[in-house]
């Protein structure tokens, strides 16, 4: 009996896609909407509507329930929790591809009955909450490490606006390091003459990024921090992310646990820490929306220091907090006058923009996040 889908074809990618993953002798297409076409015949006799999105649009869940065709007969194609729902169908329909979404799904279903999973991507390995539902199985399905593209792009561009020799021992800043695929692949694969300086204050996170360093032959060359990092010294409370604990944030409230964590600044803890912050050789920083915070305790170490820095751009929470024009003055007082967007250079759009073009950003919603690489020096 052959399954009756339509394929709602949203983003001109989906018709390769359905091509290349799905056992078409086990399949009826009954319709395929092209991208920029919303005209669906949908029918009680219709079994999956695939919809190839990159995310879960709940607006269009809603739409469609409330003309009656339920989620339960709904899929994102790229989605593997999406599809994991409807694991018997996603069985049937999927075709066994190497790195394909069908094997993913037997992933993550034999990790379901436990409490951890584990990954191995580009001969690295990380263990993970079975509750990760974002970094681990994108990793699995993909079998690159989370990241790994924006990570050479930044040894890249450190090298080619900063004096950097690669001979040259230092540290890698790792602020809001969540089980550490960020810092021991930068380490292992891209600069082995760092020594990493971790911080995640999770206290799950920080057990696993200890077990990543572990796994990875990394005791002794790390420094693993239970702090997160601030403009001062105060404890505050942390949201756990149960389905993304990479996403866990001190400003956003998931609906996940809230447990209270000790912050300090970066200033503070090179001076209680006796570390030479002259050997800080690279900084990322991806503390979900608390960035503003974090660079604002760096700025000692900042002003007299000529350190690439990379770091998530949360316009919506630095908004949100009356801070994104804060985080651009103290960038600004740092030296940091200009930006590269890396989503922008990764599509080919090789721009550098002014540090105060950011506050462009105010009006954004909650789910635009970038990547910027910072620039020192005159525009």
């Amino acid at each position: 009996m052959k399954a009756r889908i339509i394929l709602w074809d949203m983003d001109g990618n989906g018709e390769k896609w359905f091509e290349e993953n799905i056992q078409a002798e086990r399949v009826e297409l009954v319709q395929r909407i092209p991208s920029g076409e919303n005209n669906i015949q949908l029918s009680d006799d219709i079994d999956l509507l695939l919809i190839a999105s990159r995310v879960i649009d709940s607006n269009i869940v809603k739409l469609l329930d409330n003309v009656g065709f339920h989620s339960d007969r709904v899929v994102f194609i790229y989605e593997m929790i999406s599809w994991y729902e409807k694991f018997d169908l996603a069985v049937f329909l999927l075709k066994d591809n190497p790195g394909g979404m069908r094997r993913l799904l037997f992933w993550y279903h034999e990790c379901s009955a436990k409490d951890y999973c584990s990954c191995k991507a580009e001969e690295l390995t990380f263990i993970a909450s079975v509750d990760d539902k974002v970094i681990m199985p994108t990793m699995m399905r993909d079998g690159q490490v989370w990241s790994a593209d924006e990570m050479h792009l930044f040894y890249k561009l450190a090298h080619e606006y900063y004096a950097l020799r690669d001979d040259t021992p230092g540290y890698f800043l790792d602020l809001g390091a969540n089980i550490g695929t960020t810092s021991i692949y930068f380490r292992k694969k891209i600069d082995t003459n760092v020594e990493i300086i971790a911080f995640e204050p999770d206290e799950r996170n920080n057990k696993l990024l200890q077990i990543n360093m572990l796994l990875n032959g990394l005791v002794g060359e790390a420094y693993v921090e239970a702090y997160g990092l601030s403009d001062r010294r105060e404890n505050k409370e942390l949201y756990y992310d149960e389905n993304n604990p990479g996403g866990t944030s001190l400003v956003r409230n998931s609906g996940g646990t809230a447990t209270e964590v000790p912050l300090i600044s970066l200033d503070e803890y090179f001076e209680e820490s006796g570390l030479d912050d002259a050997k800080i050789k690279y900084i990322w920083i991806d503390t979900e929306g608390f960035e503003p915070f974090v660079v604002g305790g760096a700025m000692n170490i900042l002003k007299k220091r000529a350190i690439p820095l990379y770091m998530e751009f949360n316009p919506y929470w630095w908004n949100k907090q009356g801070l994104l024009q804060t985080m651009v003055d103290y960038l600004r007082e740092a030296g940091y006058t200009k930006y590269i967007l890396i989503q922008e250079y990764m599509e080919g759009r090789e721009a550098i923009w002014p540090v105060d073009s950011l506050v462009a950003f105010k009006d954004v919603g909650p789910n635009r996040l970038w990547d910027i690489f910072l620039i020192k020096g005159e525009i």
